[in-house]
């Protein structure tokens, strides 16, 4: 399985070839199982399954992006201060990590991105909240006066 995961993240243009290729071809189905629904049916499962597996497969590909320039900085950080004072270069380059990530949480009104980015963490407000407020947020003077009797 790990050599087939491989083999479809190496080539995944002509995996999603292969696979309208065979999509196109179950247009022709019909005319060879002519007697029988089954058959046509069958092949479109098994491709959509195979199809959704690939998928997986390719959005599942491990990223060497981050750890290759975490390496670079490394490198880099060694090669100008040496084996001891890399380790406070690489300290301030983490610390400025935290605090662009702390800025651009901040920013999002404290909402996280999820799914690398992708899909926005929006929540819709209560209608409790909102219903016990005027419009300078102060509390209404009837739910004060329905709450004291």
């Amino acid at each position: 399985m790990d050599a087939y995961k491989r083999w479809v993240r190496r080539n995944r243009d002509y995996v999603h070839s292969l696979e309208s290729l065979a999509n196109g071809l179950t247009w022709l189905l019909p005319e060879w199982f002519s007697e029988s629904e089954i058959g046509p049916e069958a092949v479109t499962t098994f491709l959509g399954i195979i199809t959704a597996i690939n998928e997986h497969i390719i959005e599942t590909t491990p990223s060497q992006k981050g750890s290759d320039l975490e390496i670079l900085v490394e490198v880099v950080a060694q090669h100008y201060y040496g084996d001891k004072k890399k380790w406070n270069f690489i300290a301030i380059t983490e610390a400025t990590k935290v605090l662009v990530r702390l800025a651009l949480f901040q920013n999002s009104g404290y909402k996280m991105l999820l799914h690398g980015g992708e899909t926005l963490n929006v929540e819709m407000p209560s209608d409790d909240s909102k219903s016990q407020l005027n419009i300078r947020g102060c509390p209404k003077r009837k739910a004060w006066k329905e709450s004291e009797a």
